[in-house]
This record gives structure tokens, sequence and C-alpha cells, in this order.
């Protein structure tokens, strides 16, 4: 039986000039935790690669690491909204620093 995973990839993309890093939600079909951490594993180096961008610089992405995997919390929506992942912390300030807080 295939269950619903959320993963979280981390990437660094990088050129001559500048670093920084992308962070990538996606839904994995698997059969167990460990499937879906195989399946993040290969699409994260299948991301991996090298480009020109618009300046003709070199663009290198780079698959980090796995953040997370998790089971989609819920199958159904609710009101037309469906909770698929939840991640908790307890540094605020912390959390500001690297998160884009929109309002």
């Amino acid at each position: 039986m295939q269950t619903k995973y959320i993963g979280l990839a981390l990437f660094k993309i990088s050129t001559s000039t500048v670093k920084m890093y992308e962070e990538n939600v996606l839904e994995i079909e698997a059969s167990s935790q460990e499937e879906a951490e195989k399946l993040l594993t290969a699409y994260g180096k299948e991301g991996s690669h090298e480009y020109k961008n618009e300046k003709d610089e070199s663009v290198q992405k780079s698959f980090m690491q796995i953040i997370d995997i998790s089971e989609v919390l819920y199958e159904e929506a609710e009101n037309n909204v469906r909770e698929l992942y939840s991640r908790h912390f307890d540094d605020l300030e912390a959390y500001k620093k690297i998160e884009k807080i929109t309002k």
C-alpha cells in the first residue's frame, strides 16, 4: 500500500559571487518511510546540475540534505483546506532569520 509523505529537501545554489539555499517541499508516494527517503535522495541527486544564467555565469545547484520526511497529516480537506505538513521549533528569533514571514 502506498502512503503519501511530505519531504523537505535542501539545495545550495551558487555562482562565483552568490550563494543561496533553496528548500523544496515535495509530495512522495512510497510504501514506507525508508522508501520515501530513498526516493527523495534520488530526486535531490537528479536535481543537482550546472547551467548558465542570463548573465552567462555558471550556476551550480547541488543537493545538500533531506531536512524532514513525514506522512501527510490529513488525507481529506476540511473547508477546502488540507493540512499536509507541520514542523515545530522553539526559537522564534532564529526562525525569523531564515524564514520570510508574510502577512
